[in-house]
């Protein structure tokens, strides 16, 4: 519990309205209620917020004539995430190894490092500093990982990856499996061994049962900052730069690349060798061949330019009424040539 006048200040945030008010906990304005906080970017959201009973909210401008506590902040979503995370600290860990956890002898884990019951860290393999692997992460032979990493539980790095620091996997995350690669041959597949790694930079988080292929020769790169959602498929030998992220159930096949802070939209993909540049928007149920410039927004399959692809959409609602209407001009059309026909030869 934390009363509003507190939020301000904890937030640098202007006070209007009663100060002792009591927040339990935050909400978005759709959850609005008593004893919650949220935060509104415009005056429609905060009249909304008020409506359902908010008992504080975050504005960039005050609410006139609202009886609703409200804290005045330069950012309301940034402000969320503030008092967010005052009011949630990501949980804590005991350091210490378990002894009911494999640890290969040959392993250099951190004394600062904690690994819980049933982990694994296979032979030559090393964990930094303040590094939290919970039950059931399993580290190939000779992976290293960096400081203050935190994998959850059925984590999997394959054999020779390479994890940097601040790095978050999220429970069913499989680094460095084998890339999907066969040659056909007589009728049958032929492995193409996979011999490369993956490497992870600084500060990436990649969610729930996502994998990434270690290369079939070199290595498959995840970018500084960049965050993956969950059910995530990213192929062999991919290059994914800084700061970019990939929603739920896109993929990316085989030596793709994304440019630097660019989006791919949920349930979109790649195709092998395609390339998208920097701060490049991929809308949603898109697939992305070639190469696309940097600062476009593109969509559709295969995907074009944003502007020609939102024109599509409202088309493809319209293709109905207009086949119905081709269909009857077609039909006068015929009609006018038959009296036409007719009318020669009566001459």
């Amino acid at each position: 519990m934390i009363t509003a006048d507190k939020i301000a200040g904890l937030l640098n945030g202007r006070l209007v309205g009663d100060g002792a008010v009591a927040i339990e906990n935050v909400a978005s304005v759709e959850d609005s209620g008593p004893n919650l906080c949220t935060f509104a970017v415009t005056a429609k959201y905060a009249q909304k917020a008020e409506e359902l009973g908010a008992s504080c909210c975050l504005v960039k401008e005050p609410l006139e004539g609202s009886g609703m506590t409200q804290i005045v902040v330069d950012d309301p979503k940034l402000a969320m995430i503030q008092l967010a995370l005052h009011l949630h600290p990501p949980a804590s860990f005991e350091t210490g190894i378990s002894g009911q956890a494999f640890i290969d002898p040959s392993a250099d884990v951190s004394e600062s490092a904690t690994v819980y019951p049933f982990a694994y860290v296979g032979p030559g393999s090393s964990i930094g500093d303040r590094t939290v692997l919970l039950p059931g992460a399993v580290l190939g032979r000779d992976v290293k990982v960096g400081a203050d990493c935190l994998f959850y539980p059925n984590v999997s790095i394959g054999d020779r990856c390479i994890i940097s620091d601040r790095v978050i996997l999220h429970s069913g995350v499989i680094i460095g499996a084998d890339g999907f690669g066969y040659l056909q041959m007589g009728g049958t597949n032929l492995k193409i061994p996979q011999t490369g790694i993956v490497v992870i930079e600084d500060d990436v988080e990649i969610g729930a049962n996502s994998c990434v292929d270690r290369a079939t020769f070199g290595e498959t790169r995840i970018g500084t900052g960049t965050k993956i959602d969950n059910l995530c498929q990213i192929a062999h030998n991919v290059r994914i730069g800084s700061h970019c992220i990939v929603v739920s159930q896109a993929g990316l096949a085989g030596s793709s690349s994304m440019g630097d802070r660019s989006v791919i939209a949920a349930r979109s993909a790649l195709v092998d060798h395609a390339s998208i540049g920097a701060d490049v928007m991929v809308g949603a149920w898109s697939a992305v061949k070639g190469s696309v410039p940097n600062g476009a927004k593109v969509g559709g399959v295969p995907a074009f330019e944003g502007y020609k692809w939102k024109k599509y959409l409202v088309l493809q609602e319209k293709l109905p009424d207009m086949y119905a209407q081709i269909k009857r001009l077609e039909r006068e059309v015929a009609a006018l040539k038959k009296k036409s026909n007719e009318g020669e030869g009566q001459k």
